[in-house]
């Protein structure tokens, strides 16, 4: 079995396909984080008829040793692997580049008369 690129181009995160692999990976970690062999694998299975858009097989990758543990039926290698795998992908993430001032210009000068404030823009 082997799973190529699903569609090119942008995602739609609202789009039913996208919400369902969404759900399904849910499902995966739920029944990992339970021990539920036989809940993951199906959650697995789920997956890989589903695929999440622009997905590519990688048979070294984190997910099919995933599956490959599972297939063993070693649903405490599969949680490893997955937890592994989820703390490198964190890891690898870009740090969010600083945001622009939330103050908009002018806004600075305030004066305050009688117990409240009047803030200028």
């Amino acid at each position: 079995m082997s799973v190529s690129a699903v569609s090119s181009g942008t995602v739609d995160w609202t789009s039913g396909s996208v919400a369902d692999t969404a759900k399904q990976f849910h499902q995966l970690g739920k029944a990992l984080r339970q021990g539920d062999l036989d809940a993951a694998k199906d959650a697995y299975k789920d997956i890989l008829k589903n695929p999440p858009p622009n997905a590519t097989w990688n048979p070294d990758g984190a997910f099919a040793q995933v599956g490959k543990a599972l297939a063993h039926g070693d649903v405490q290698g599969a949680k490893s692997i997955a937890a592994d795998a989820i703390k490198e992908l964190r890891a690898s993430r870009q740090p969010l580049p600083p945001a622009s001032d939330p103050v908009p210009t002018g806004a600075e000068s305030a004066s305050a008369s009688s117990g409240s404030i009047d803030v200028m823009a």
